[in-house]
């Protein structure tokens, strides 16, 4: 399990870097993202239809349907993934992979905030406490990120240097000492 999720973060972060690097110099972004998300779509519909024959009709997945509610909730996550891909993909865009990935981070703690709202306050032990201060410790880092992402745009945009940077090349250094 633990190797997956490591090849999942690997595949993840490869597939926001080269995203950006194809997307960021072309003029229009929506189209861009708009059509790269239609051919991510089209891909996985291509590939991943014939599961839901073959798995069923080999007996190692079951698959009965939608059927009442399932369908509401079925489209409500749709959707939901939807928007999040687009933004996510949008987003990238806009701003940076790295970036990107500090606010997806940021949906624990607001995951937390959700099961708080909809199931009450867990009960108030060692690992409700852990689970607090570990949101507390991701929303503080997501403002400190944004902050010092903030402050570097701020003197890129004035064409400062960044503070401990070397100002001459090796190129530029000369002895004088014959």
């Amino acid at each position: 399990g633990d190797l997956l999720v490591l090849c999942s973060a690997v595949a993840a972060s490869l597939y926001m870097v080269t995203y950006k690097k194809l997307l960021q110099d072309l003029p229009i972004a929506i189209p861009a993202v708009n059509s790269l998300l239609s051919l991510i779509g089209l891909w996985n519909a291509l590939l991943f239809w014939p599961g839901l024959i073959i798995l069923p009709s080999l007996g190692i997945e079951e698959y009965s349907g939608f059927k009442g509610e399932v369908v509401w909730l079925a489209l409500i996550g749709f959707t939901v993934a939807l928007s999040f891909n687009y933004f996510l993909n949008y987003g990238m865009v806009l701003t940076s992979p790295l970036f990107m990935r500090v606010v997806i981070i940021f949906g624990v703690p607001a995951s937390f905030v959700v099961n708080i709202l909809l199931d009450g306050l867990p009960p108030a032990d060692y690992s409700t406490l852990l689970r607090i201060l570990g949101a507390c410790f991701i929303i503080a880092g997501f403002i400190w990120f944004t902050a010092g992402d903030l402050h570097y745009r701020n003197k890129s945009a004035k064409g400062e240097p960044e503070e401990g940077a070397v100002h001459k090349s090796a190129k530029d250094v000369h002895r004088t000492d014959s």
